[in-house]
């Protein structure tokens, strides 16, 4: 079987946060490794089958507590057992300006001391 692949735009960081879906007779959660504007790359708690469509809430890390970010959809491209690679379909804008200024945050950090988001994030819930 042949494969796409599709060139991602935009900056992508690494990072741990949690994050929930439900749709398609599914409801679970899992945590983030990757972000950036167009999805992301995680391990949920079910296997994915690639085309599989929910809504989800990224629990991205903000000014010290985690506040949800709703997605109103996102599709699984690719999955390997339980890690999954989503591509945000449909968001609304205040959405997806909150990612937007997270990933952009994130990146000044790590081009300024060298601390990756995920450190970051990390931070972020202990305080």
């Amino acid at each position: 079987m042949k494969k796409t692949f599709h060139i991602r735009h935009g900056l992508r960081i690494g990072l741990r946060c949690s994050f929930m879906y439900n749709g398609e007779g599914l409801a679970g959660g899992g945590s983030l490794w990757e972000l950036s504007e167009s999805g992301w790359r995680a391990t949920g708690h079910d296997r994915l089958t690639p085309g599989t469509e929910m809504s989800v809430y990224l629990a991205l890390p903000d000014k010290g507590a985690s506040r949800y970010v709703p997605i109103d959809a996102a599709i699984v491209r690719w999955s390997n057992e339980k890690e999954a690679g989503w591509e945000i379909t449909k968001i609304n804008a205040d959405s997806r300006a909150r990612i937007k200024d997270f990933l952009e945050q994130a990146g000044d950090i790590e081009e300024r001391d060298g601390t990756s988001a995920a450190n970051v994030a990390s931070n972020e819930w202990k305080n």
